[in-house]
Parts: C-alpha cells; sequence; structure tokens
C-alpha cells in the first residue's frame, strides 16, 4: 500500500498530501488557497521534491531503488505574472542543447485563477478546486464526471 501524508495549515488554508504509487513514483500535492504570497514557495517545492527523491535510499543502496518523485502544487493565485499558462511542468533541463535529462524529478504548477477557456482534465480539475458552492460542485460533477474517474 502506498505511503500516504496529509497536513493542513488553517492560517495558510492549504493542505499538503502526498502518497506513493503503485509503480513506485512519490507524489506530493501542495494545493494553496486565498494566499497570494507564501513564504518561500518556489524554495519549499525545490526542497521538498528534492527530499523525497533522496530520501528513498539510505547510504549503501543500490540507486536502481530510486523512483521517479513529482509535486503539484495548485494555487489560487496567479503565481507567474509573465504569461496566461495554467499549466507549467519543470524537469531538469539542458537549455543551450534542449535536452531533458532523463530523470526523475518534476514540479508541476497548476494556477486556477487561469483555466478559463481550455478543456483538457486538468483544467476540469481545477474548476473542482475553484467551485465554492454547492450548485458549482453539482454543475462540475454533471459536466465533468471522467474527472473522478
Amino acid at each position: 500500500m502506498p505511503e500516504t501524508w496529509i497536513a493542513s495549515d488553517s492560517k495558510q488554508k492549504s493542505l499538503d498530501a502526498g502518497a506513493g504509487s503503485r509503480h513506485g513514483t512519490h507524489v506530493h500535492i501542495f494545493v494553496i488557497f486565498l494566499i497570494p504570497r507564501v513564504r518561500n514557495i518556489r524554495m519549499n517545492l525545490q526542497y521538498y521534491t528534492a527530499r523525497m527523491y533522496v530520501d528513498q535510499i539510505r547510504s549503501g543502496d543500490d540507486y536502481a531503488k530510486l523512483t521517479r518523485a513529482i509535486s503539484i502544487i495548485i494555487v489560487d493565485f496567479s503565481f507567474f505574472s509573465e504569461d496566461n499558462a495554467y499549466h507549467h511542468r519543470f524537469r531538469l533541463f539542458d537549455a543551450q542543447n534542449e535536452v531533458t535529462y532523463p530523470g526523475s524529478i518534476e514540479i508541476n504548477i497548476l494556477e486556477i485563477p487561469k483555466r478559463r477557456g481550455n478543456s483538457s482534465k486538468v483544467s476540469h480539475w481545477l474548476e473542482f478546486f475553484a467551485a465554492r458552492t454547492e450548485e458549482q460542485y453539482t454543475v462540475i460533477n454533471t459536466e465533468s464526471m471522467h474527472i473522478l474517474q
């Protein structure tokens, strides 16, 4: 059974959860509502993603035991003001040669306010997180059943 942990901080209106998949991938999900500036969030994301990766093995263990570590942060504010994309996916990348390192570390940032006008599954999930009333949840449930599967 995958390891799962959840923490909630009412001062920040956030949910911090993690789990492991059947395939060994470690996933960290951090949802932040209503707070435009969480202190050192960029460094926090890098730290926890790296920690998820290195905590998988101990000194002397085989590196082959390492599996993917993915962080997903869902925010209710504009994280990147320089563009209108609602989903940013960061991986290790050689910018000079345009080569992605075939690795296991990834950070995804999903911005709820930028979701409009898109019909992807990710966008439907953002609609779910953006809902504030029972009526909105009912509409999402009716129109987007595939996001619950």
